[in-house]
């Protein structure tokens, strides 16, 4: 099966954090009150916006949370989460401001340490969770969830449900029944771009026939995944090659100037990329690299 691409799992990131709206995030781990509209999240601080899969929310006392959905390893993002907490409290004066972090491969919460700062963040780790398990608490309740559980129910994947996973989201599916159509494919299109990094081709055919057999609409798997994978792979190559100069870039150093995540997501040429991606692991230091790639 293909790698999503990134744009498809921020996409479904960002999904996800709406799924905030009219929750908490108590089936998460973390006491929260309810989440009673989203907010723009575009803070004015640099960094860029369209990289960001974080949702700002207004919970129902008046506080505001800022939402990060991540899947690396969160190495190089402590500043900027730093900068943007900051930036939320100088635009909402008067309101308590939390973070949380929620983590898709990350196993223990990471130090959010800056220098002489460190920074207080609610951390989310879902993949010490048992996704079957969870499953089985939700089914044995005899119930469809409650408005707070809906975000648990897309994250499942990341908290290593297993196979066979046409029969997990045939449980899933009477859970949602207390849902509006809508809300309820989202929560399933959410659950599929998590669950197609893990399944085999005849997973994914038997996941399709549940569907099918549901009654569920094909576009819940047709127009993000079919479509979107297929012009994923056409450019998937130049796009992995770019992710890998990146990480490598912030695997050395911790952070990546803005410069250089520019230039690399500008460039095609999967030689050029290669070769940043053997200078960064020569350089002497971040300059070094940085000049490599940018030229300055």
């Amino acid at each position: 099966m293909p790698e999503p691409s990134r744009e498809i799992k921020d996409h479904t990131l960002r999904l996800v954090a709406t799924l905030t709206e009219g929750a908490s995030l108590k089936s998460l781990g973390v006491e929260s009150p309810r989440m009673v509209r989203i907010l723009d999240s575009v803070v004015p601080v640099l960094v860029s916006a369209a990289e960001r899969t974080d949702v700002l929310c207004e919970a129902e006392d008046g506080s505001i949370w800022d939402i990060e959905f991540e899947m690396g390893t969160g190495h190089g993002r402590v500043v900027p989460w730093m900068r943007y907490h900051l930036a939320a409290m100088e635009r909402y004066p008067d309101r308590p401001v939390h973070t949380v972090i929620v983590w898709g491969k990350r196993q223990t919460p990471l130090p959010l340490r800056a220098g002489a700062i460190t920074m207080k963040a609610n951390q989310v780790c879902l993949s010490r969770r048992n996704g079957d398990a969870v499953l089985r608490g939700l089914v044995a309740r005899g119930r469809p969830v409650a408005a707070e559980e809906v975000p648990e129910i897309a994250l499942l994947p990341l908290m290593g449900l297993s196979p066979p996973y046409g029969e997990k989201v045939r449980e899933v599916v009477p859970l949602l029944a207390g849902l509006d159509a809508g809300l309820r494919d989202t929560v399933l299109k959410a659950m599929l771009v998590f669950l197609y990094e893990r399944v085999t081709p005849e997973e994914w055919a038997h996941l399709a026939e549940v569907l099918n057999t549901m009654g569920l609409p094909s576009k819940l798997w047709e127009d993000m995944y079919n479509k979107g994978w297929a012009e994923g792979e056409a450019k998937g190559e130049a796009k992995g090659r770019q992710a890998d100069v990146l990480e490598a870039f912030e695997v050395r150093f911790e952070t990546v100037p803005e410069s250089v995540r520019q230039a690399v997501s500008a460039e095609k040429d999967g030689d050029v990329l290669s070769a940043w991606h053997r200078g960064i692991i020569r350089a002497k230091d971040q300059a070094e690299a940085a000049r490599i790639i940018t030229g300055g």
